[in-house]
C-alpha cells in the first residue's frame, strides 16, 4: 500500500510497484489514522501506533480519524503514552528503534456504527499464530508511490518469515520483540504513513492484532536481494497497555481559539476581582 513512517530504504530493484488494494471502515473497523501514522483502536479513546509517530512531538491536537469517506469522524489527541523503554535508533543508522510502541488517548468516542474495539493477541494466541508461513493483513494509510498519498485504506498481505541475520539484513539485529515478513520481487511495499499500522491474522473467525509495523528494509540472501517488514509483537506489551489505559486520567481538548477564550475569560474575572477589592479598602491603606 501500504505505506509507513519509519524511513524507507531504495531496493536495488528499480520498480516502484507498490502492491495492496483499496478498502474502507467497513471491512477494518478498528483501523485509524493517527497523526500521519496509522493505528488501532484499542480502547473507547485509545488508539495503539508505533512510538517513533508520537515521541518528541507535540502529542496535543493530533487528528485521529476513522472511517474516509462513507463514515468519517474526526477527533483530536489529547495525550500519548510512549512506552517507558523506547530506545530511538540504538544502531545509529536509520534502521528501527527498539520497544517502539505507543498509546495515543483522543478527545471522545467515536460514534459511529462500524466502530469495533481491536482485539489484541496475548501470549498463548500468539505462539498459535505466529509461525512461519502464517498470512498476515495489513492495514494502513501510507504512501502507495513515492510522492502518492493514499485517497483510501490500503490493505496488504504477507506471510511470517525467518528474519535475516544481521549481516544480511543491513547490519540490523532483530530482536525477540520484534517479527519479519518478506515480499518477493518487491510485488507490494510499506511507505511513509505504515507505521503503527495493525498486523491482523484471521482465526477461527475473529481478526487479531499479533503487532503492528515499525520500519523495513532489504537483505541479499543467498544471493538474492529480498524485501522485509519488521513488525513489533503485542503480547509482551499488554500488561504496560492495560495499565496505561487503566491508570492514565482522561483529557479533554480545546482549540487553540477555546484555550484564549478560556484564558482571557480568567484575566478579565481576575481583573474583576481586583478591582472590586481594591474599591473596598479604605483610601488610607492605599496609601491616597
Amino acid at each position: 500500500p501500504v505505506g509507513y513512517g519509519a524511513d524507507v530504504q531504495e531496493p536495488p530493484d528499480p520498480r516502484q510497484i507498490i502492491g495492496g488494494r483499496d478498502t474502507d471502515s467497513q471491512e477494518f473497523p478498528t483501523v485509524l489514522y493517527v497523526g500521519g501514522c496509522t493505528g488501532s483502536l484499542v480502547a473507547e479513546r485509545w488508539a495503539l501506533t508505533a512510538a517513533h509517530c508520537v515521541a518528541g512531538k507535540n502529542q496535543y491536537g493530533m487528528p485521529v480519524e476513522r472511517g474516509y469517506p462513507e463514515d468519517y469522524e474526526k477527533r483530536m489527541s489529547t495525550q500519548a503514552a510512549v512506552h517507558p523503554e523506547y530506545v530511538n535508533n540504538p544502531n545509529g543508522d536509520d534502521n528501527g528503534d527498539l520497544n517502539d510502541i505507543a498509546l495515543v488517548q483522543f478527545d471522545r468516542p467515536f460514534e459511529s456504527d462500524t466502530v469495533q474495539i481491536q482485539k489484541l493477541a496475548d501470549t498463548a494466541v500468539s505462539e498459535l499464530l505466529m509461525q512461519n508461513g502464517t498470512m498476515t493483513t495489513s492495514v494502513g494509510w501510507g504512501r502507495v508511490g513515492r510522492d502518492t498519498r493514499a485517497s483510501r485504506l490500503q490493505t496488504a498481505q504477507w506471510p511470517i518469515s525467518p528474519c535475516p541475520s544481521t549481516e544480511d539484513f543491513d547490519g540490523h539485529h532483530v530482536v525477540a520483540e520484534e517479527f519479519c515478513r518478506k515480499n518477493t520481487p518487491f510485488e507490494s511495499q510499506i511507505l511513509l504513513g505504515d507505521s503503527g499500522d495493525p498486523v491482523l491474522v484471521e482465526h477461527e473467525g475473529e481478526r487479531w492484532q499479533i503487532g503492528l509495523l515499525t520500519y523495513n528494509g532489504n537483505a541479499k540472501v543467498d544471493g538474492t536481494w529480498q524485501y522485509y517488514s519488521v513488525s513489533i509483537k503485542v503480547a509482551p506489551y499488554l500488561e504496560w497497555i492495560e495499565e496505561t489505559i487503566e491508570t492514565t486520567p482522561l483529557q479533554e481538548y480545546r482549540s487553540i481559539h477555546e484555550e484564549f477564550s478560556r484564558i482571557n475569560t480568567e484575566i478579565r474575572s481576575s481583573r474583576s476581582v481586583i478591582l472590586e477589592y481594591l474599591e473596598a479598602m479604605p483610601r488610607q491603606q492605599l496609601g491616597i
